[in-house]
C-alpha cells in the first residue's frame, strides 16, 4: 500500500505567541553546533542589502540537513522545515522540537500557539480518478449549459464544518484528478493543532488518513 504515494512536498511550520523567542544569528548558530549546514544567503538579498533600505531583509532559509531546509519568519515567530518528502520534514521537526528544548528551554505547552503540517502527494489507483471526482459531484454538476460544453467538477475539499480557517485546530485537504495521469490523484493535505503530541499522531497517521479519504471517494468503506 505504501508504494501508492509518492511524495512532492512536504512542509512543517511552528507558531509561537512570543515575541523573540530565537534570535536568528543565534539560532543558525546552535543549529550548526547540531550538524546542520548554514544556508548562505541568496545573492539577490546580498544586493537589497547594499541598498541602504530602513528595514532589514533576511533570507528566511537558514540551515539545511537530509534534503530538508529550516527556515525561520522572525517577525511572525513560526520555525519551519520544508522538503520534498514529508517523512524526512517530520524526522527533521523531532530534532528541532528536541534541539529548541535544550537549546532554549522552549516550554511548548506554554508558548505554542500552533504548528501546522502540510503534505502534497500523488496516489496511485486502479480506478480512473477523473471519472470517479466526475462521478461524485454527477448530481450537481450543472455548468454544460453555462460554458456551453461539456465540464465537470473536479476539486473536492474537505474542511472542518464547525471551525475557522484561523482556528489553531484545522484541516484542509484537496483532492483532484491528476491531469497528466488518469491513474494518480492530486492530494494536498494540511493540518494543524495546538498541542504537540496530537501534532505528531496525526503526522504519523497522514499516509493511512490519505488511503481512507481515498477509500471513501471510490465507494469503499
Amino acid at each position: 500500500m505504501e508504494e501508492k504515494i509518492s511524495s512532492h512536498e512536504g512542509q512543517i511550520a511552528c507558531a509561537f505567541n512570543l515575541p523573540k523567542l530565537f534570535e536568528r544569528v543565534d539560532l543558525i548558530k546552535k543549529l550548526v553546533e547540531h550538524q546542520f549546514e548554514e544556508i548562505p544567503e541568496p545573492d539577490f538579498i546580498k544586493k537589497i542589502k547594499t541598498e541602504a533600505l530602513p528595514f532589514p531583509v533576511t533570507s528566511p532559509d537558514l540551515v539545511k540537513k537530509n534534503n530538508t531546509i529550516i527556515f525561520y519568519d522572525e517577525p511572525k515567530q513560526v520555525v519551519g522545515i520544508k522538503g520534498v518528502n514529508f517523512r524526512d520534514v517530520f524526522i527533521i521537526f523531532q530534532e528541532l522540537v528536541d534541539i529548541l528544548i535544550e537549546e532554549y528551554d522552549v516550554d511548548f505547552e506554554e508558548v505554542l500557539n500552533f504548528i501546522e503540517g502540510v503534505t502534497i502527494v500523488h496516489v496511485k489507483t486502479d480506478e480512473n480518478a477523473k471519472k470517479i471526482i466526475k462521478d461524485y459531484f454527477l448530481n450537481h454538476n450543472k455548468f454544460d449549459e453555462i460554458f456551453n460544453e461539456k465540464a465537470y467538477i473536479s476539486t473536492l475539499r474537505i474542511i472542518p464544518e464547525n471551525r475557522n480557517i484561523s482556528d489553531r485546530i484545522w484541516f484542509d485537504v484537496v483532492i483532484e484528478p491528476l491531469l497528466s495521469n488518469p491513474k494518480k490523484y492530486f492530494v494536498r493535505y494540511a493540518f494543524r493543532n495546538s498541542d504537540i503530541n496530537k501534532f505528531k499522531d496525526s503526522a504519523n497517521n497522514i499516509d493511512t488518513n490519505i488511503y481512507k479519504v481515498i477509500s471513501v471517494i471510490e465507494g469503499g468503506t
